[in-house]
Protein backbone atom coordinates (compact mmCIF):
# COMPACT_ATOMS: atom_id res chain seq x y z
CA UNK A 1 0.00 0.00 0.00
CA UNK A 2 1.35 3.38 -0.98
CA UNK A 3 1.16 5.96 1.75
CA UNK A 4 0.43 9.57 0.86
CA UNK A 5 1.49 12.48 2.90
CA UNK A 6 0.05 15.98 2.98
CA UNK A 7 2.19 19.01 2.29
CA UNK A 8 4.50 20.29 4.96
CA UNK A 9 3.53 23.32 7.06
CA UNK A 10 5.58 25.76 4.99
CA UNK A 11 4.12 24.51 1.71
CA UNK A 12 0.44 24.25 2.69
CA UNK A 13 -0.75 27.80 1.82
CA UNK A 14 1.14 27.81 -1.46
CA UNK A 15 -0.20 24.45 -2.64
CA UNK A 16 -3.76 25.19 -1.53
CA UNK A 17 -3.77 28.51 -3.40
CA UNK A 18 -2.33 26.89 -6.51
CA UNK A 19 -5.04 24.22 -6.47
CA UNK A 20 -7.80 26.86 -6.24
CA UNK A 21 -6.42 29.04 -9.03
CA UNK A 22 -7.17 28.70 -12.72
CA UNK A 23 -4.76 26.15 -14.19
CA UNK A 24 -2.92 28.71 -16.33
CA UNK A 25 -2.36 31.01 -13.33
CA UNK A 26 -1.27 27.90 -11.43
CA UNK A 27 1.31 27.10 -14.10
CA UNK A 28 2.62 30.64 -14.57
CA UNK A 29 2.86 31.53 -10.87
CA UNK A 30 3.67 28.06 -9.55
CA UNK A 31 6.54 27.51 -11.95
CA UNK A 32 7.23 31.21 -12.62
CA UNK A 33 6.93 30.37 -16.29
CA UNK A 34 7.48 33.59 -18.22
CA UNK A 35 6.98 31.86 -21.58
CA UNK A 36 3.32 31.12 -20.75
CA UNK A 37 2.51 34.36 -18.90
CA UNK A 38 1.32 36.12 -22.06
CA UNK A 39 -1.31 33.39 -22.60
CA UNK A 40 -3.25 34.80 -19.63
CA UNK A 41 -4.53 37.55 -21.93
CA UNK A 42 -6.17 34.96 -24.19
CA UNK A 43 -8.53 33.98 -21.38
CA UNK A 44 -11.90 35.63 -20.87
CA UNK A 45 -12.10 37.93 -17.83
CA UNK A 46 -15.03 36.01 -16.38
CA UNK A 47 -13.09 32.76 -16.72
CA UNK A 48 -10.34 33.87 -14.34
CA UNK A 49 -12.27 36.23 -12.06
CA UNK A 50 -12.72 33.64 -9.29
CA UNK A 51 -8.95 33.05 -9.23
CA UNK A 52 -7.82 36.65 -8.77
CA UNK A 53 -7.64 36.81 -4.97
CA UNK A 54 -5.57 33.61 -4.81
CA UNK A 55 -3.32 34.85 -7.62
CA UNK A 56 -2.70 38.09 -5.70
CA UNK A 57 -1.77 36.15 -2.57
CA UNK A 58 0.69 34.09 -4.61
CA UNK A 59 2.24 37.21 -6.12
CA UNK A 60 2.70 38.57 -2.61
CA UNK A 61 4.69 35.46 -1.68
CA UNK A 62 6.86 35.68 -4.80
CA UNK A 63 7.56 39.42 -4.42
CA UNK A 64 8.51 38.98 -0.77
CA UNK A 65 11.21 36.44 -1.51
CA UNK A 66 14.80 37.39 -0.70
CA UNK A 67 16.03 37.30 -4.30
CA UNK A 68 13.06 39.04 -5.92
CA UNK A 69 14.82 42.40 -6.43
CA UNK A 70 17.57 40.72 -8.45
CA UNK A 71 15.51 38.06 -10.23
CA UNK A 72 14.46 39.50 -13.59
CA UNK A 73 12.37 36.45 -14.53
CA UNK A 74 10.24 36.65 -11.38
CA UNK A 75 9.79 40.40 -11.81
CA UNK A 76 8.59 39.96 -15.39
CA UNK A 77 6.14 37.20 -14.39
CA UNK A 78 4.73 39.34 -11.56
CA UNK A 79 4.42 42.42 -13.77
CA UNK A 80 2.48 40.54 -16.45
CA UNK A 81 0.22 38.82 -13.94
CA UNK A 82 -0.59 42.09 -12.12
CA UNK A 83 -1.48 43.73 -15.43
CA UNK A 84 -3.81 40.81 -16.28
CA UNK A 85 -5.38 40.80 -12.81
CA UNK A 86 -6.06 44.54 -12.64
CA UNK A 87 -7.52 44.46 -16.16
CA UNK A 88 -9.89 41.64 -15.18
CA UNK A 89 -10.92 43.45 -11.99
CA UNK A 90 -11.80 46.60 -13.93
CA UNK A 91 -13.66 44.72 -16.67
CA UNK A 92 -15.68 42.57 -14.26
CA UNK A 93 -16.14 45.46 -11.76
CA UNK A 94 -15.15 43.12 -8.96
CA UNK A 95 -12.88 45.49 -7.05
CA UNK A 96 -14.82 45.13 -3.78
CA UNK A 97 -14.51 41.35 -3.93
CA UNK A 98 -10.73 41.41 -4.38
CA UNK A 99 -9.90 44.68 -2.57
CA UNK A 100 -8.54 43.03 0.57
CA UNK A 101 -6.01 40.91 -1.34
CA UNK A 102 -5.09 43.84 -3.61
CA UNK A 103 -4.51 46.19 -0.65
CA UNK A 104 -2.58 43.44 1.14
CA UNK A 105 -0.14 43.15 -1.77
CA UNK A 106 0.07 46.95 -1.95
CA UNK A 107 0.86 47.18 1.77
CA UNK A 108 3.61 44.57 1.44
CA UNK A 109 5.48 46.92 -0.94
CA UNK A 110 6.07 49.29 1.99
CA UNK A 111 8.35 46.69 3.56
CA UNK A 112 10.82 47.18 0.71
CA UNK A 113 12.80 50.05 -0.79
CA UNK A 114 10.80 52.37 -3.04
CA UNK A 115 13.54 54.93 -3.62
CA UNK A 116 14.39 55.24 -7.35
CA UNK A 117 17.79 53.94 -8.32
CA UNK A 118 20.02 55.30 -11.07
CA UNK A 119 18.24 57.56 -13.56
CA UNK A 120 14.92 57.74 -11.69
CA UNK A 121 14.31 54.07 -12.40
CA UNK A 122 11.67 52.59 -10.11
CA UNK A 123 12.51 49.66 -7.90
CA UNK A 124 10.61 46.39 -8.52
CA UNK A 125 8.32 47.02 -5.53
CA UNK A 126 7.70 50.63 -6.57
CA UNK A 127 6.45 49.30 -9.94
CA UNK A 128 4.07 46.92 -8.18
CA UNK A 129 2.84 49.73 -5.91
CA UNK A 130 2.25 52.05 -8.85
CA UNK A 131 0.27 49.47 -10.88
CA UNK A 132 -1.91 48.54 -7.92
CA UNK A 133 -2.44 52.16 -6.83
CA UNK A 134 -4.21 53.12 -10.04
CA UNK A 135 -6.46 50.05 -9.87
CA UNK A 136 -7.49 50.71 -6.27
CA UNK A 137 -7.76 54.49 -6.10
CA UNK A 138 -9.65 54.90 -9.35
CA UNK A 139 -12.50 53.53 -7.26
CA UNK A 140 -12.51 56.59 -4.97
CA UNK A 141 -16.32 56.63 -5.13
CA UNK A 142 -16.58 53.19 -3.45
CA UNK A 143 -16.48 53.69 0.34
CA UNK A 144 -15.68 50.05 1.27
CA UNK A 145 -12.63 50.09 -1.00
CA UNK A 146 -11.48 53.50 0.28
CA UNK A 147 -11.85 52.38 3.89
CA UNK A 148 -9.26 49.67 3.20
CA UNK A 149 -7.02 51.72 0.92
CA UNK A 150 -6.61 55.17 2.48
CA UNK A 151 -4.75 54.08 5.65
CA UNK A 152 -2.19 52.38 3.38
CA UNK A 153 -2.17 55.15 0.76
CA UNK A 154 -1.04 57.89 3.17
CA UNK A 155 1.97 55.78 4.19
CA UNK A 156 3.37 56.17 0.68
CA UNK A 157 3.55 59.98 1.06
CA UNK A 158 6.85 59.76 2.96
CA UNK A 159 8.62 57.00 1.07
CA UNK A 160 11.14 59.03 -1.01
CA UNK A 161 9.51 58.39 -4.36
CA UNK A 162 8.33 61.69 -5.88
CA UNK A 163 6.47 60.20 -8.83
CA UNK A 164 4.60 57.74 -6.61
CA UNK A 165 3.85 60.53 -4.15
CA UNK A 166 2.59 62.85 -6.92
CA UNK A 167 0.23 60.24 -8.34
CA UNK A 168 -0.94 59.30 -4.85
CA UNK A 169 -1.76 62.96 -4.16
CA UNK A 170 -3.89 63.14 -7.30
CA UNK A 171 -5.94 60.15 -6.24
CA UNK A 172 -6.26 61.33 -2.63
CA UNK A 173 -7.64 64.62 -3.91
CA UNK A 174 -10.38 62.70 -5.70
CA UNK A 175 -11.03 60.59 -2.60
CA UNK A 176 -11.48 63.79 -0.57
CA UNK A 177 -14.48 64.67 -2.72
CA UNK A 178 -16.54 61.69 -1.59
CA UNK A 179 -14.89 60.38 1.60
CA UNK A 180 -13.26 63.33 3.34
CA UNK A 181 -13.98 61.72 6.73
CA UNK A 182 -11.59 58.86 5.93
CA UNK A 183 -8.83 61.30 5.00
CA UNK A 184 -9.52 63.49 8.03
CA UNK A 185 -8.05 60.84 10.31
CA UNK A 186 -4.72 61.37 8.53
CA UNK A 187 -4.73 65.19 8.41
CA UNK A 188 -1.45 65.44 10.34
CA UNK A 189 0.37 63.24 7.80
CA UNK A 190 -1.13 65.20 4.89
CA UNK A 191 -0.10 68.59 6.34
CA UNK A 192 3.45 67.39 6.97
CA UNK A 193 3.67 66.11 3.39
CA UNK A 194 2.57 69.54 2.11
CA UNK A 195 5.18 71.31 4.23
CA UNK A 196 7.81 68.97 2.78
CA UNK A 197 6.96 70.17 -0.73
CA UNK A 198 3.95 68.13 -1.82
CA UNK A 199 1.82 71.19 -2.60
CA UNK A 200 -0.65 69.16 -4.66
CA UNK A 201 -2.25 67.95 -1.44
CA UNK A 202 -3.38 71.49 -0.61
CA UNK A 203 -6.55 70.73 -2.53
CA UNK A 204 -7.40 68.09 0.10
CA UNK A 205 -7.29 70.45 3.10
CA UNK A 206 -10.55 72.40 2.49
CA UNK A 207 -12.43 69.08 2.44
CA UNK A 208 -10.92 67.71 5.66
CA UNK A 209 -10.86 70.99 7.63
CA UNK A 210 -14.40 70.64 8.95
CA UNK A 211 -13.54 67.25 10.43
CA UNK A 212 -10.03 67.99 11.72
CA UNK A 213 -9.32 71.74 11.99
CA UNK A 214 -6.74 71.63 14.78
CA UNK A 215 -3.84 69.91 12.93
CA UNK A 216 -4.24 72.50 10.17
CA UNK A 217 -4.57 75.45 12.57
CA UNK A 218 -1.35 74.43 14.30
CA UNK A 219 0.56 74.72 11.04
CA UNK A 220 -1.44 77.57 9.46
CA UNK A 221 1.39 80.11 9.63
CA UNK A 222 3.75 77.65 7.92
CA UNK A 223 1.17 76.89 5.25
CA UNK A 224 0.61 80.60 4.52
CA UNK A 225 4.37 81.07 4.16
CA UNK A 226 4.27 78.71 1.14
CA UNK A 227 2.10 81.11 -0.90
CA UNK A 228 4.91 82.70 -2.91
CA UNK A 229 6.33 79.28 -3.81
CA UNK A 230 3.07 77.85 -5.12
CA UNK A 231 1.68 77.60 -8.62
CA UNK A 232 -1.58 79.45 -9.25
CA UNK A 233 -3.89 76.42 -8.77
CA UNK A 234 -2.28 75.58 -5.42
CA UNK A 235 -2.54 79.23 -4.35
CA UNK A 236 -6.24 79.06 -5.08
CA UNK A 237 -6.66 75.95 -2.92
CA UNK A 238 -4.79 77.62 -0.06
CA UNK A 239 -7.19 80.57 -0.25
CA UNK A 240 -10.12 78.16 -0.34
CA UNK A 241 -8.79 76.66 2.88
CA UNK A 242 -8.69 80.11 4.50
CA UNK A 243 -12.25 80.82 3.41
CA UNK A 244 -13.43 77.58 5.02
CA UNK A 245 -11.40 78.35 8.15
CA UNK A 246 -12.67 81.89 8.73
CA UNK A 247 -16.28 80.76 8.38
CA UNK A 248 -15.84 78.92 11.68
CA UNK A 249 -15.35 82.31 13.41
CA UNK A 250 -12.14 81.38 15.21
CA UNK A 251 -10.39 84.55 16.44
CA UNK A 252 -6.93 82.98 16.46
CA UNK A 253 -7.34 81.94 12.83
CA UNK A 254 -8.56 85.39 11.76
CA UNK A 255 -5.62 86.99 13.55
CA UNK A 256 -3.18 84.92 11.47
CA UNK A 257 -5.09 85.44 8.23
CA UNK A 258 -5.74 89.19 8.07
CA UNK A 259 -2.14 90.48 7.61
CA UNK A 260 -1.50 87.71 5.09
CA UNK A 261 -4.65 88.51 3.11
CA UNK A 262 -4.04 92.27 3.10
CA UNK A 263 -0.49 91.67 1.94
CA UNK A 264 -1.66 89.72 -1.12
CA UNK A 265 -4.49 92.07 -2.17
CA UNK A 266 -2.24 93.72 -4.75
CA UNK A 267 -2.12 90.45 -6.68
CA UNK A 268 -4.85 90.87 -9.28
CA UNK A 269 -5.01 87.11 -9.78
CA UNK A 270 -6.66 86.46 -6.44
CA UNK A 271 -7.72 89.81 -4.96
CA UNK A 272 -11.44 89.22 -5.54
CA UNK A 273 -11.20 85.89 -3.67
CA UNK A 274 -9.22 87.55 -0.87
CA UNK A 275 -11.82 90.33 -0.51
CA UNK A 276 -14.55 87.72 -0.11
CA UNK A 277 -12.58 86.18 2.77
CA UNK A 278 -12.11 89.61 4.38
CA UNK A 279 -15.84 90.29 4.01
CA UNK A 280 -16.48 87.03 5.85
CA UNK A 281 -14.23 88.15 8.72
CA UNK A 282 -15.77 91.63 8.78
CA UNK A 283 -19.17 90.04 9.26
CA UNK A 284 -18.31 88.88 12.79
CA UNK A 285 -15.21 90.89 13.78
CA UNK A 286 -15.28 94.16 11.81
CA UNK A 287 -13.08 96.05 14.25
CA UNK A 288 -10.17 93.74 13.38
CA UNK A 289 -9.96 95.48 9.98
CA UNK A 290 -9.98 99.08 11.26
CA UNK A 291 -6.22 99.39 11.13
CA UNK A 292 -6.13 98.22 7.51
CA UNK A 293 -8.64 100.71 6.03
CA UNK A 294 -5.95 102.94 4.42
CA UNK A 295 -4.50 99.91 2.60
CA UNK A 296 -7.96 98.81 1.52
CA UNK A 297 -8.62 102.33 0.19
CA UNK A 298 -5.44 102.13 -1.87
CA UNK A 299 -6.48 98.75 -3.31
CA UNK A 300 -9.97 100.08 -4.13
CA UNK A 301 -8.47 102.99 -6.07
CA UNK A 302 -6.00 100.75 -7.92
CA UNK A 303 -8.57 98.09 -8.89
CA UNK A 304 -11.91 99.83 -9.60
CA UNK A 305 -13.56 96.60 -10.68
CA UNK A 306 -13.51 95.57 -7.02
CA UNK A 307 -15.90 98.38 -6.08
CA UNK A 308 -18.76 96.04 -5.24
CA UNK A 309 -16.77 93.99 -2.74
CA UNK A 310 -15.06 97.08 -1.33
CA UNK A 311 -18.46 98.68 -0.70
CA UNK A 312 -19.59 95.62 1.22
CA UNK A 313 -16.36 95.51 3.20
CA UNK A 314 -16.47 99.20 4.11
CA UNK A 315 -20.13 98.87 4.99
CA UNK A 316 -19.37 96.01 7.39
CA UNK A 317 -16.32 97.70 8.98
CA UNK A 318 -18.08 101.03 9.36
CA UNK A 319 -21.21 99.53 10.88
CA UNK A 320 -19.98 99.17 14.46
CA UNK A 321 -22.75 99.35 17.03
CA UNK A 322 -22.34 101.73 19.92
CA UNK A 323 -22.82 98.87 22.37
CA UNK A 324 -19.52 97.24 23.45
CA UNK A 325 -18.46 94.22 21.35
CA UNK A 326 -15.90 91.52 22.14
CA UNK A 327 -12.58 92.22 20.49
CA UNK A 328 -9.95 89.51 20.07
CA UNK A 329 -7.18 91.56 18.50
CA UNK A 330 -4.84 93.69 20.66
CA UNK A 331 -4.07 96.22 17.91
CA UNK A 332 -7.76 96.49 17.06
CA UNK A 333 -8.66 96.99 20.73
CA UNK A 334 -6.27 99.95 20.87
CA UNK A 335 -7.81 101.33 17.68
CA UNK A 336 -11.26 101.07 19.17
CA UNK A 337 -10.20 103.04 22.24
CA UNK A 338 -8.71 105.81 20.10
CA UNK A 339 -11.34 106.05 17.37
CA UNK A 340 -14.97 106.73 18.06
CA UNK A 341 -17.71 104.79 16.36
CA UNK A 342 -18.88 107.90 14.56
CA UNK A 343 -15.43 108.65 13.16
CA UNK A 344 -15.12 105.14 11.79
CA UNK A 345 -18.53 105.26 10.14
CA UNK A 346 -17.95 108.75 8.74
CA UNK A 347 -14.66 107.63 7.19
CA UNK A 348 -16.31 104.63 5.62
CA UNK A 349 -19.17 106.72 4.23
CA UNK A 350 -16.69 109.11 2.62
CA UNK A 351 -14.83 106.18 1.12
CA UNK A 352 -18.07 104.78 -0.31
CA UNK A 353 -18.73 108.11 -2.02
CA UNK A 354 -15.22 108.16 -3.45
CA UNK A 355 -15.79 104.66 -4.85
CA UNK A 356 -18.90 105.83 -6.67
CA UNK A 357 -17.09 108.90 -7.97
CA UNK A 358 -14.27 106.70 -9.22
CA UNK A 359 -16.76 104.70 -11.25
CA UNK A 360 -17.08 107.70 -13.59
CA UNK A 361 -13.78 106.89 -15.26
CA UNK A 362 -14.49 103.17 -15.66
CA UNK A 363 -18.22 103.07 -16.24
CA UNK A 364 -19.02 106.21 -18.22
CA UNK A 365 -22.26 104.71 -19.42
CA UNK A 366 -23.48 104.81 -15.83
CA UNK A 367 -23.39 108.59 -15.78
CA UNK A 368 -24.88 109.01 -19.23
CA UNK A 369 -27.86 107.01 -18.03
CA UNK A 370 -28.02 109.08 -14.87
CA UNK A 371 -28.00 112.40 -16.76
CA UNK A 372 -31.35 111.78 -18.46
CA UNK A 373 -33.27 110.67 -15.39
CA UNK A 374 -35.28 112.65 -12.88
CA UNK A 375 -33.29 113.16 -9.67
CA UNK A 376 -34.83 113.67 -6.28
CA UNK A 377 -33.24 116.41 -4.12
CA UNK A 378 -30.16 115.24 -2.25
CA UNK A 379 -29.77 116.44 1.30
CA UNK A 380 -27.12 115.02 3.57
CA UNK A 381 -24.88 116.16 6.38
CA UNK A 382 -22.14 114.17 4.66
CA UNK A 383 -21.95 116.75 1.82
CA UNK A 384 -22.52 114.06 -0.80
CA UNK A 385 -20.59 114.90 -4.02
CA UNK A 386 -23.09 115.72 -6.76
CA UNK A 387 -21.54 113.37 -9.28
CA UNK A 388 -21.58 110.52 -6.78
CA UNK A 389 -25.25 111.15 -6.03
CA UNK A 390 -26.04 111.35 -9.74
CA UNK A 391 -24.44 107.96 -10.22
CA UNK A 392 -27.15 106.44 -8.05
CA UNK A 393 -30.04 108.00 -9.98
CA UNK A 394 -31.89 106.12 -12.70
CA UNK A 395 -29.71 102.99 -12.71
CA UNK A 396 -32.21 100.53 -11.35
CA UNK A 397 -30.50 97.35 -12.61
CA UNK A 398 -26.88 98.27 -11.95
CA UNK A 399 -25.27 95.56 -9.86
CA UNK A 400 -22.63 97.98 -8.57
CA UNK A 401 -25.31 100.30 -7.21
CA UNK A 402 -27.11 97.41 -5.54
CA UNK A 403 -23.95 96.43 -3.73
CA UNK A 404 -23.27 100.07 -2.88
CA UNK A 405 -26.74 100.30 -1.34
CA UNK A 406 -25.93 97.38 0.92
CA UNK A 407 -22.82 99.08 2.25
CA UNK A 408 -24.41 102.51 2.51
CA UNK A 409 -27.62 101.50 4.26
CA UNK A 410 -25.71 99.40 6.80
CA UNK A 411 -24.18 102.70 7.93
CA UNK A 412 -27.20 104.91 7.44
CA UNK A 413 -29.03 104.32 10.70
CA UNK A 414 -26.65 106.57 12.63
CA UNK A 415 -26.86 109.38 10.04
CA UNK A 416 -30.49 109.03 8.85
CA UNK A 417 -29.36 109.08 5.23
CA UNK A 418 -30.91 106.31 3.16
CA UNK A 419 -31.08 105.31 -0.49
CA UNK A 420 -34.20 103.55 -1.71
CA UNK A 421 -35.93 102.60 -4.93
CA UNK A 422 -39.49 103.89 -5.35
CA UNK A 423 -41.99 101.17 -6.14
CA UNK A 424 -42.82 101.27 -9.82
CA UNK A 425 -40.38 104.08 -10.42
CA UNK A 426 -37.37 104.15 -12.68
CA UNK A 427 -35.24 106.15 -10.24
CA UNK A 428 -33.25 105.72 -7.06
CA UNK A 429 -33.89 108.22 -4.30
CA UNK A 430 -31.31 109.35 -1.78
CA UNK A 431 -33.05 111.10 1.12
CA UNK A 432 -32.61 112.18 4.70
Amino acid sequence: MTETYGPGPAESPLIIELLIMHQLFRLVLGQKDLSRAGDLFSLDDSEIEDSLTEALEQIKIISSSLDYQTNNNDQAVVEICITRITTAIRETESIEKHAEALVGLWDSCLEHSLRPSGKDEDTPHAKIASDIMSCILQNYNRPPVMALAIPIAVKFLHRSNKELCRNMSNYLSLAAITKADLLANHTDVIVKSILQGNAMLLRVLPAVYEKQPQPINRHLTELLALMSQLEQPEQYHLLRLLHVAVKRKQPEVAQKCIPFLIGHLKDSTHNDVILNILIEIAGYEPVALNGFLPMLKEIGERFPYLIGQMARLYGAVGHVDEAPQPCFFPHARATRQQTSVLETETGCLKMLFKMIEHMEGCYGWLFSLAGDQHSAPVESQMACPPRAAAAMVGVKSCVFCLVFLTGWNMLAKHHDVFITSSLGSESWTLFK
